[in-house]
């Protein structure tokens, strides 16, 4: 790889992609280069052997965000433990949105190019807003019927809850925690959404299909949820038998909501559906409540099941009858470098 020459005058440089197609180095580039092309070969080299590097290993390199994320997660929820008196794992999610920033950074790439732009912003919304909504309709109904009818008396009660596998486990309080909660689903939103369907599905894409792209994150969005029954575990709030099974049960759940969130990306081009649904499933969780007799959303995991479910099926049958294109833009894979 070597620079062309020009004059000081010309302000011009060949961009060559794969030695077949011209392009012309922006002028900007090159004005505040003292040195003329030497240098701007010199500074746009180190640049693009990073950016190269990343599209060439794509599954590689989202393992790598992956395992990253994953020890910010484990050290806040295993170490910090922010979720016992905060409610929230706040600090791990900051972590990750910077670790976003840091790769967006090193791949030349912006927030609008995972999906955070403004662009048909009320239909993006609609998307993903109109099957989780309907989805929690149906799941909180058909509990509140089934309760009813076995005599249990149920009452839907309004507060602010930490996560926690078991509700008597849960971190309670009142509005600084709800305002603690609200702002904490929010982020995470960003940082879920903005790692696993932003980074992820692009990046993939580029060297798989769209729909495997959507199952490889989806799986590792599954996976990233593995910390909550280990931690149930060693706080005494479950055996191991019991806990293997939330496991992999907590997995599964996990696996389909991301991908459903992965196919309102891909249909859309646009996050803010699925940070939408993304956030309003976390809030909702967080502060609707089955209370009966006998306690506290005891039926919280047939409850996500059906919410599952249902806004998967739903957003499939919005797929198939509304948009029925895919629209997601993957990240260039073409290596372009400098040239006579």
């Amino acid at each position: 790889m070597r620079c062309g020459t020009s004059d000081n005058s010309g302000h011009t440089a060949t961009l060559r992609q794969n030695s077949q197609a011209n392009f012309v180095c922006p002028q900007n580039v090159i004005r505040h280069l003292p040195y003329g092309y030497v240098l701007c070969h010199l500074e746009g080299d180190k640049m693009d052997q990073i950016k190269n590097g990343i599209m060439k290993k794509p599954i590689i390199i989202c393992i790598s965000l992956f395992l990253i994320a994953f020890v910010f997660r484990t050290a806040d929820i295993f170490f910090l433990q922010t979720e016992d008196t905060w409610g929230e794992i706040a600090v791990s999610k900051i972590c990750i949105i910077l670790l976003i920033l840091t790769f967006l950074y090193l791949a030349g790439k912006g927030i609008n190019n995972i999906g955070f732009h403004f662009n048909n912003l009320r239909f993006n919304m609609m998307i993903g807003s109109v099957p989780i909504i309907v989805a929690f309709t149906i799941a909180y109904s058909s509990e509140f019927l089934y309760l009813s009818v076995e005599g249990y008396n149920p009452v839907l009660r309004f507060t602010p809850m930490g996560h926690s596998l078991n509700a008597e486990w849960a971190v309670t309080g009142g509005l600084v925690l709800a305002f603690w909660l609200v702002m904490g689903n929010v982020v995470n939103s960003f940082a879920e959404e903005g790692l696993f369907r932003g980074v992820m599905l692009p990046l993939l894409g580029s060297k798989i299909t769209l729909t495997k792209a959507n199952l490889f994150q989806a799986l590792l969005f599954g996976l990233w949820h593995i910390a909550w029954p280990i931690k149930s575990v060693l706080d005494g709030q479950m055996d191991i038998f019991n806990a293997s099974l939330i496991s992999l049960g907590y997995i599964l759940l996990a696996t389909l909501i991301g991908y459903t969130w992965g196919m309102i990306y891909i249909q859309t081009n646009s996050l803010w559906g699925s940070w939408f649904a993304h956030t309003f499933n976390n809030t909702v969780l967080n502060f609707v409540h089955m209370q009966t007799v006998t306690g506290v959303n005891e039926l919280l995991n047939l409850r996500v099941i059906l919410i599952s479910l249902t806004f998967f099926i739903l957003v499939l049958i919005m797929k198939k009858k509304l948009i029925n294109t895919e629209k997601i833009e993957v990240w260039d894979n073409q290596i372009f470098f400098l040239s006579s």
